[in-house]
């Protein structure tokens, strides 16, 4: 990542570190990383399981009709 946040004082002289510096010294994983890998393991979960349960009907289903483009119209009693 090249967003940058300032950083510590060294040698009397700020520097700006990157944030993958400031996660590498405090020794934390990269959240986004973190999070993507936990929707593909959710994602894995669901397709192992039968084709009769409400979560793997749900992410197969398309949808068989659009929702009409534009704002919704309004009615009398609107």
């Amino acid at each position: 990542m090249n967003n940058k946040v300032e950083g510590v004082m060294q040698r009397f002289a700020w520097r700006i570190e990157t944030n993958d510096e400031l996660r590498h010294r405090v020794k934390q994983e990269d959240i986004v990383k973190f999070i993507k890998s936990r929707i593909l393991r959710w994602a894995a979960h669901v397709m192992r399981r039968e084709n009769t349960r409400t979560t793997r009907k749900i992410t197969e289903w398309t949808p068989y009709k659009t929702r009409p483009v534009g704002r919704p119209r309004l009615r009398w009693m609107d």
